[in-house]
């Protein structure tokens, strides 16, 4: 659909609800082309190097260990708690994935 155009003494003029469709067209239009390069960017950080930063916990008194996120993980006392500084570490330690959180 063509916007309706009328032509009057003082010019030509467009009618209210394509002038909002062109702004909203306009600020979409703004918005992508702001967004695009921060979503299109490369990652700067590898699984890896986020897999060295993670940590997890456990508890002195169970055998599982989670993320600190997880719903389980923030219920441990702090005078249990136990943070390793990766999976294996806690695995090495005889420490279980929390089926929860899946660490």
């Amino acid at each position: 659909m063509l916007p309706r155009i009328n032509h009057n003494e003082g010019g030509t003029h467009v009618s209210h609800r394509w002038k909002r469709t062109l702004v909203f067209l306009l600020a979409l239009a703004l918005f992508v082309a702001a967004v695009a390069p921060i979503l299109a960017a490369p990652s700067t950080t590898s699984s890896a190097k986020a897999e060295a930063k993670q940590e997890y916990w456990a508890s002195a008194k169970s055998n599982k260990f989670h993320y600190p996120y997880c719903q389980w993980a923030k219920k441990i006392s702090p005078a249990n708690l136990i943070v390793f500084k990766s999976r294996e570490e806690a695995l090495k330690a005889g420490y279980v994935p929390c089926k929860v959180c899946k660490p």
